[in-house]
Parts: structure tokens; C-alpha cells; sequence
């Protein structure tokens, strides 16, 4: 018979059962517990086994079968997926439309953003072309436009000038020791969008890409607005014209070089600013007032940036402005795609710390941007993929004169805007760059450089207004309406 125990009170009387008799316990520590229910922990290097195991299982697993491979290639290749299952009749007029409008993008962009990275400017329209194709094949992005990029192109620059020549720190300071090997501006930056490409194929695989989520709206906000001002203090010479002012670096290089222009001033190239004067009045009336009205009509927007280059370059012939006014101009430029080589290796040691910090700012704008853009137009992205598609886009690329590429906010928002479909964009978009370097590229010798600093700023103000008519936008979204919105105040 069932024992029970008796619990009264002044209200009511009821029986427990025996079981549920409150017992005292001996407290015990975790290897007492473990003798005593003769538990037996598992050893430590079997967990390290279990985990290496579980790790390289990822790589073992499309070996297993026929279908594990193939699924793993068309992971790997996302343009195996999607282009049998092309729609001409659907897609194609959408994607030769936003391709040749990103290509006549790529074009000033990719030229004035080389000289700011202290390369040839043709080095920027190599940058226009090649790393567009390699994204092509590995990206899950529709819409995001590989090339050149600001932001990028700066801190390319710094570590070029950094390890091409001594630079000056202030009046009598030089950074740099001028009997060490110095290395040629378009090898450095090669070498070091090689060691962006593997930096980001390494977090790829060890799986660290979640770290772009905690990228808070203040780190990118608070590195943009550094980036813009210091972009736009570089650009004021040439501007200017004002020429041959000391190059700074470290701590407070900024202010330097605001205060060299300015105590420099009186040596102004008036018909310089006379031309950067009017190529802002151009971009902004075509960008602000007749736009907005043609496209009440055409999807397709007037290409102000390319009419900027054609009259700029006639004009520039036609008044000698070279030689009558010592107005800086971009220069030869070779015809023909170069020839892949390997990048120098001795370099990479030297470009460690500079190829970390710029491949984080890479991928926080390249993730921002294309989660951004999957949500606004209801497609998946796979952003493991995304970190070894640009990584493998720097890598490939890096055999080919080029400097860093990044995801562009500019010319991704207008390619989106576009109407663009698939990432078949980027065929036409190159094969418009092509064009131009292998049969304009002598007829932009007399292109001045201030109209292409100019349109360096004109661009990204126009950004801003793109992403402030998005209505759906993540928390990524978010961060770069804001990063985007400092462009435009600072004239990025």
C-alpha cells in the first residue's frame, strides 16, 4: 500500500505521495557528481578532433557524390544557376540599358579615383573592367557594380605613396628611407589588392564573415565622415590648380594639407577653377533640373557624366589648355588590354596592415549594399558567397595592372534604378569599357584633371538622393542612407 504524507493547514487537508517527500541532499562538486553516476567526460583533443572534423567535412562533403558535387559547383559559380534560366525577351533590354549607363560611369569615375589612388589613370579603367567579370562569374549580388571606388582608392593611395617614394610629414620631417628599394605605384597596388583577395578568401573559410553584422551605424558613420574629408582635402589642389604642394602624412595630414592650399593660394591656376567651376555647374543643373524632367518621360537618364568627359576633352584640345594655361590634363593613355602577370610577392609582407584595414572597409560597404538592395527587391544572397566572390574578384584581378575594387554606392543605386535584372549588366558594361581603351583612349590625352576631380565630388551628392527614395531598408540599410548622406554633405 502506497504511502502517504499528511500536509494540513487551518484551510484545507490533502496527502502527498511518499516520492514527493522532501529529501536532503549532500551537495557535490563536478567530479564527485561524475564518480558517483559513473559519468565519464569526454578527453579534450577529442573535442578539438570532433570540431576539426566537423570542419573539414565541409570541404570532404561535395566529394561524397555526384549530386553533393554539382551542388557545391553551382554554389561556388551562382551563374551557373541563374543564366540557363536566362529570359531574353524579359530581361535583356533591362540589363544592356543599366550596363551601358554603369559603363559610361565607370569611365570618369575609374580615372579620377586612379590618380587618387597614385596610379596611371588607366589603371582605373583596368580596374572598370576586369574585376567586373570575375564578380560576374562568383557574385549572388544582381545589382552590385564592381570598380573603382573613393574611399578605397584613398587609402590605396596612402600606402602607394607611402612605399613608392618618402613622403613629407611637415616641414622637416621625411618619412621613409630614400636608399630603400621603392617599388613602382601600379606593382604596390596590385600586390595589395592580391593580399585583399586572399584576406578575404581566409574569413571566408574560416567563417568570420558574421562579424559584418556588428558593424554599428556610428564605427561606419564615424569612418566616412574621416574618409570624406580627408577625399575632399586631397582634391583641392587640382582643383585649383594649385600644383607641387609637400605630399603629408600621419596625425593631423588633413589640416597640412588644407593649410598648404590655403597659404598657396595666390598661386591659383584661375583657368583650372574657371574649369572646375564649370563642370560642377553642368553636373548639378543636368543632375538637379533637366533629369528629373526627362525622366518623367524615359527611364533612361541624359549621360551628363560622359557629355562632361567629351566636351571637357574638345575643349581642353581646341584651347590648348595644357600649354596655353598649365592646366593639368589626364594623358597618354596605351590602347589595349595588358598582358596578366604576377604581382610582385616581396611586397605583401609591407601591405599586411593596410590590406586588413581596407578589406574590412570593403566588405562593410559591399554586405551594406547588397543586403540593402536583396531586401528593396526581394532577392536572396548568400553573404559567405559574397566574401569569397570578392575575394576571388581581388585575387583574379590582381594578376592584371588594377588597384582594389569595392562595391560602389553611386553606381550601384543608378544600376538598380536602371532597371537592371541580372548581373549580365556587367557584360555590357565592359564591353562599353573595352571600347574605350582600345579605341578612345588617345582621345582623352587632353581631358583636364580638375573636371575629373570635380565629377569625383558631383557623384556621390547624387547618391544620397537615390537612397533616401528607398521605402524598405535593413538595419545595413540603414548605415550606409547615413554613411551615404555624410558623402553628400562633405561633396564627396
Amino acid at each position: 500500500m502506497q504511502k502517504s504524507v499528511s500536509t494540513e493547514s487551518s484551510d484545507s487537508s490533502f496527502m502527498l505521495p511518499a516520492e514527493w517527500e522532501i529529501q536532503e541532499r549532500v551537495p557535490m562538486n563536478q567530479d564527485e557528481f561524475d564518480k558517483r553516476y559513473e559519468y565519464t567526460r569526454p578527453k579534450q583533443e577529442n573535442l578539438l578532433v570532433t570540431a576539426a572534423t566537423k570542419y573539414l567535412a565541409k570541404f570532404t562533403r561535395p566529394c561524397s557524390s555526384c549530386s553533393s558535387f554539382s551542388r557545391a559547383i553551382l554554389a561556388f559559380l551562382p551563374i551557373l544557376q541563374w543564366l540557363p534560366r536566362y529570359d531574353i525577351k524579359e530581361n535583356l533590354l533591362h540589363d544592356v540599358i543599366g550596363g551601358l549607363m554603369v559603363g559610361i560611369m565607370h569611365v570618369p569615375q575609374g580615372i579620377a579615383y586612379a590618380i587618387l589612388a597614385g596610379v596611371h589613370p588607366v589603371v582605373g579603367l583596368y580596374t572598370s573592367f576586369f574585376p567586373v567579370i570575375a564578380y560576374m562569374l562568383f557574385g549572388t549580388s544582381r545589382h552590385a557594380s564592381i570598380g573603382s571606388f573613393a574611399v578605397v582608392a584613398l587609402m590605396t593611395g596612402q600606402t602607394v605613396h607611402r612605399l613608392s617614394r618618402p613622403i613629407v610629414a611637415n616641414a622637416t620631417q621625411t618619412i621613409g628611407d630614400p636608399t630603400e628599394d621603392q617599388y613602382e605605384p601600379v606593382e604596390i597596388a596590385s600586390a595589395l589588392t592580391l593580399t585583399i583577395g586572399l584576406i578575404q578568401i581566409i574569413v571566408g573559410l574560416v567563417g568570420l564573415d558574421f562579424v559584418t553584422t556588428y558593424f554599428s551605424e556610428q564605427l561606419v558613420a564615424g569612418f566616412t565622415t574621416g574618409a570624406s574629408v580627408h577625399v575632399f582635402v586631397t582634391q583641392l589642389k587640382d582643383i585649383t590648380g594649385i600644383y607641387g604642394t609637400p605630399r603629408r602624412a600621419g596625425v593631423g595630414n588633413a589640416i597640412l594639407r588644407a593649410s598648404d592650399v590655403i597659404i598657396e593660394i595666390s598661386r591659383t591656376n584661375w583657368t583650372a577653377a574657371a574649369v572646375s567651376a564649370v563642370t560642377m555647374l553642368i553636373l548639378i543643373t543636368g543632375k538637379k533640373i533637366v533629369n528629373p524632367i526627362v525622366q518623367k518621360r524615359s527611364p533612361v537618364p541624359v549621360p551628363f557624366e560622359l557629355l562632361v568627359v567629351i566636351a571637357g576633352t574638345i575643349f581642353s584640345a581646341l584651347l590648348s589648355l595644357e600649354t596655353k594655361y598649365h592646366v593639368a590634363v589626364v594623358g597618354h593613355i596605351p590602347t589595349g588590354l595588358p598582358l596578366p602577370s604576377v604581382p610582385r610577392l616581396t611586397i605583401l609582407p609591407h601591405l599586411l596592415r593596410d590590406a586588413i584595414s581596407i578589406a574590412v572597409v570593403i566588405m562593410a560597404v559591399h554586405i551594406s549594399m547588397a543586403k540593402l538592395l536583396a531586401k528593396k527587391y526581394r532577392y536572396p544572397i548568400d553573404t559567405k558567397q559574397e566574401f569569397f566572390a570578392a575575394g576571388l574578384t581581388s585575387t583574379i584581378s590582381s594578376f592584371f595592372p588594377v588597384f582594389p575594387s569595392s562595391c560602389s554606392l553611386a553606381r550601384t543605386l543608378v544600376n538598380a534604378s536602371a532597371g537592371t535584372r541580372t548581373q549580365l549588366f556587367a557584360i555590357f558594361s565592359s564591353l562599353f569599357i573595352f571600347s574605350v581603351v582600345q579605341f578612345s583612349g588617345s582621345w582623352l590625352r587632353t581631358l583636364p584633371m580638375a573636371g575629373m576631380r570635380v565629377f569625383a565630388t558631383a557623384r556621390h551628392c547624387s547618391s544620397c538622393v537615390l537612397v533616401k527614395n528607398m521605402h524598405e531598408t535593413t538595419v545595413h540599410g540603414t548605415v550606409v542612407a547615413h554613411a551615404l548622406s555624410i558623402h553628400g554633405n562633405f561633396h564627396f
